[in-house]
């Protein structure tokens, strides 16, 4: 049965963090057995305040750069892996998660 396996993945201050890296390792073992599509997902968290609206969850480009990184190598390892961003407003990013994952079935 083919599905599509949801990964959402932080920054983990600016780099990839054990918990990511285990968390690839096992969707990329998993998904080799199944067959099943990932789509690797970061939420940009951002907040409002007397500044305007401000990305608080990583430095900008950073989440599209871990996405990037690790559609591409479960792509080397031969799964079938896309990459989405999406932003979510401060306090919410479970949220972002939970609407991505209705809408990859």
């Amino acid at each position: 049965m083919n599905t599509t396996m949801l990964l959402a993945v932080d920054t983990a201050r600016h780099e990839p963090g054990r918990h990511v890296t285990a968390a690839v390792e096992t969707v990329r073992d998993l998904a080799a057995k199944t067959g099943d599509k990932v789509i690797v997902l970061h939420v940009h968290e951002f907040a409002v305040g007397r500044f305007g609206r401000i990305q608080v969850d990583c430095p900008v480009g950073e989440g599209e750069r871990l996405v990037s990184d690790i559609v591409a190598e479960l792509r080397a390892a031969g799964i079938s892996a896309e990459g989405e961003i999406r932003e979510a407003d401060y306090g919410h990013i479970a949220r972002g998660i939970l609407a991505a994952g209705r809408q990859s079935r």
